[in-house]
C-alpha cells in the first residue's frame, strides 16, 4: 500500500425509526492519479456493489480538496450530476468536512 492513495467510503441513513446510522462501506485504493474523475468512477463503482440506491442521496460530505469539491471536475459535482441525468428529484448538498476545516 505504499505511495497508493486510500479512499474511505461510509455511508450514513435514517432507518424507518428515525435511528441515525453510520456505517464503513469499502477502503478503496486509487493507483496512478487522485482526479476528480478518478474519485468519481471510485465511488460509483463501490456502491453498485451492494446495490445502493443513488436516488435517495441527500448530500456528500467531503474533505474539501479540489478534486472533491472543484465545481467543474470535483467528484461530489460528477455525482451530483450523475444523479441529476438519472433524473434525481431532490436537492443533493455538497458539505465540508468540519474535521478538515
Amino acid at each position: 500500500m505504499k505511495d497508493t492513495a486510500q479512499l474511505a467510503i461510509f455511508i450514513r441513513g435514517v432507518t424507518a425509526a428515525l435511528q441515525v446510522y453510520e456505517e464503513f462501506l469499502q477502503l478503496v485504493p486509487l493507483h496512478g492519479t487522485t482526479t476528480g474523475q478518478d474519485i468519481f468512477d471510485a465511488v460509483l463503482q463501490c456502491v453498485k456493489q451492494p446495490s445502493l440506491d443513488l436516488s435517495r442521496l441527500v448530500c456528500v460530505t467531503t474533505d474539501g480538496s479540489p478534486a472533491m469539491t472543484g465545481k467543474k471536475k470535483g467528484a461530489a459535482s460528477l455525482l451530483v450530476r450523475h444523479c441529476e441525468a438519472a433524473e434525481h428529484t431532490q436537492p443533493i448538498h455538497k458539505v465540508h468536512c468540519i474535521i478538515h476545516q
